[in-house]
């Protein structure tokens, strides 16, 4: 049997999964991060000991960009059996009412940038 579940509804059930694993999340603001040889000022977000980031916000011409992390994604579709667009919709409506963005596109990271990558301690 199959139900049909509002998006609404959706969200008061990943919301709360997604407060818990982002709790205590650190925000870095870092220039210069090249994509296609282009600089671009970056926002990245990590989980606290975590070495790669989990989700990087940019201005990537001409969108407002959050890339997330593949792990991120991978978790939920398996915990929630979503598939990945879900996924990414729910990340970024997350990222805009939690963490105050503007996303006007999502992508999925498969190369995520580390502390070492970007020096931060």
């Amino acid at each position: 049997m199959k139900y049909k579940i509002t998006q609404d509804q959706l969200n008061k059930i990943v919301f709360p999964f997604l407060d818990r694993e982002f709790e205590g999340i650190e925000k870095y603001k870092v220039a210069n991060i090249y994509r296609s040889g282009r600089p671009f000022i970056s926002l990245f977000f990590f989980k606290p000991k975590d070495i790669e980031s989990i989700l990087e916000y940019t201005k990537y011409y001409p969108e407002f960009t959050l890339f997330i992390s593949h792990k991120l994604v991978d978790k939920i579709h398996r915990f929630f059996s979503l598939d990945e667009e879900d996924v990414e919709s729910l990340v970024a409506r997350w990222s805009i009412d939690r963490l105050k963005i503007d996303v006007e596109h999502t992508v999925i990271e498969y190369g995520n940038y580390t502390r070492e990558d970007l020096n931060i301690e």
